[in-house]
């Protein structure tokens, strides 16, 4: 979540040993075709000798990203020979001036998809805190120590439902109330003036 109505997607791929398999490798180019690019060094070997990648889209409007991540996760299951169900994807946003009232909901059917040991799949939420969980099934959404933000482990062979309902405040909504407050401040500060007989201020001679 950047800001109201603008999220940024990304994806981490790893591999247990030190090279991609070749459906990491795959979407990996997939995603490369949709706009994603790697975030900081191209993918590399890591300590414990395994493989990682991440890639990330640019800033989008929420519908857009939602579309997006749609298309990504059609894409995986194309890549794996699985037909999965359209996953449901939901971002309602209600403006209250001062912030946005978000609700996040994802739906995602793995019914289809038999596990297989040493492969899994999980949802990154951030920012995000356990007091924004509204529903999350079978897995729960875990907080991620030392992070404001959410884990939530899908299950395979499973409907995986997860529903986030959180606050983003407004920096430009905030900025408008501060100033009517202000205003209103000197408006009484004046009115008290004029009562106490002072009368209008005047320039300096």
């Amino acid at each position: 979540f950047k800001r109201p109505g603008r999220l940024q997607l990304s994806h981490t791929l790893t591999s247990p040993v030190a090279q991609p398999t070749p459906w990491a490798r795959q979407f990996s180019q997939a995603l490369r075709r949709e706009g994603f690019r790697p975030t900081g060094a191209d993918p590399a070997l890591r300590a414990d000798g395994t493989w990682s990648e991440r890639l990330q889209s640019p800033v989008l409007a929420g519908p857009r990203a939602l579309e997006l991540l749609a298309a990504n996760l059609s894409a995986a299951a194309q890549l794996a020979g699985v037909n999965l169900p359209p996953p449901q994807l939901e971002l309602r946003e209600r403006n209250w001036l001062v912030g946005v009232r978000q609700t996040l909901v994802l739906v995602v059917d793995l019914r289809p998809i038999t596990a297989l040991p040493g492969v899994n799949a999980a949802i990154e939420l951030a920012p995000a805190g356990s007091a924004a969980i509204q529903r999350a099934e079978p897995e729960p959404a875990a907080p991620i120590p030392g992070r404001r933000a959410l884990l939530w482990t899908l299950r395979f062979q499973a409907l995986n439902a997860l529903q986030l309902s959180c606050w983003r405040w407004s920096a430009l909504g905030l900025g408008g109330v501060g100033i009517a407050l202000v205003l209103a401040v000197v408006l009484v500060l004046e009115r008290l003036r004029r009562l106490l007989g002072f009368g209008l201020p005047e320039l300096p001679a």
